[in-house]
C-alpha cells in the first residue's frame, strides 16, 4: 500500500511543477526566438544597405532622398519581387523571406536615411554619402508572463562613394 502513495506523492509533485516547467520553456523559446530575429534584422539590414551602396543609381544624397516617402520610412514587405518599396527594401526582406521562425514580413518597418559625407574643408560633397538602414520587427510573444509584444531592430550603414 506504501507503493501506491509514493507513486501519488510524485504525480501530485510533478503536476505542481508541470506548469513552472513549461513556462520557462516557452520563454527560452521566446527568447532563442527574439535572438534569431534580432540577427536576421541586422542582416536584412546590412542586405539593404550594401544594395544601395553597389546598385543604387543615384549620384547624391538629395538625389536619393527626393526618391524616398517621407522620413524614409517604408512598412512592410513585398508580396512579389520589385515592389513599390523600393529595390533596397526587396533585397533586404529576401534575406529573411520564408523562414520559419522569423519575423512576419508584415511586421517589418524600414528607415532609410542617406547623409551627406563631410570634406576636410567642413563642406559637403554631393556625389558621396553616408546611407544607414535600420529594420525593425514587431515580434509576437508566446509566454504568458512577457509583454505580447516585443521590438526586435537591425541597423547598417554603407558609404555610397560615386567615382
Amino acid at each position: 500500500m506504501a507503493k501506491y502513495s509514493r507513486r501519488g506523492q510524485a504525480f501530485v509533485e510533478f503536476a505542481i511543477v508541470l506548469p513552472l516547467l513549461l513556462l520557462l520553456l516557452a520563454g527560452g523559446v521566446d527568447l532563442a526566438r527574439a535572438y534569431f530575429v534580432g540577427i536576421e534584422m541586422s542582416n536584412a539590414a546590412r542586405e539593404a544597405s550594401l544594395y544601395i551602396a553597389r546598385d543604387a543609381p543615384y549620384g547624391s544624397n538629395t538625389a536619393y532622398t527626393s526618391v524616398l516617402p517621407a522620413g524614409g520610412m517604408y512598412s512592410g514587405c513585398p508580396t512579389t519581387g520589385g515592389g513599390s518599396e523600393g529595390p533596397a527594401v526587396d533585397a533586404g526582406c529576401s534575406s529573411f523571406a520564408g523562414a520559419v521562425l522569423s519575423c512576419p514580413s508584415s511586421e517589418v518597418s524600414w528607415t532609410i536615411s542617406p547623409t551627406a559625407i563631410p570634406t576636410l574643408t567642413g563642406s559637403t560633397t554631393t556625389d558621396s554619402f553616408l546611407v544607414t538602414v535600420r529594420a525593425v520587427c514587431r515580434l509576437d510573444l508566446l509566454t504568458p508572463l512577457l509583454p505580447p509584444t516585443v521590438t526586435v531592430s537591425g541597423t547598417s550603414a554603407s558609404w555610397v562613394i560615386q567615382p
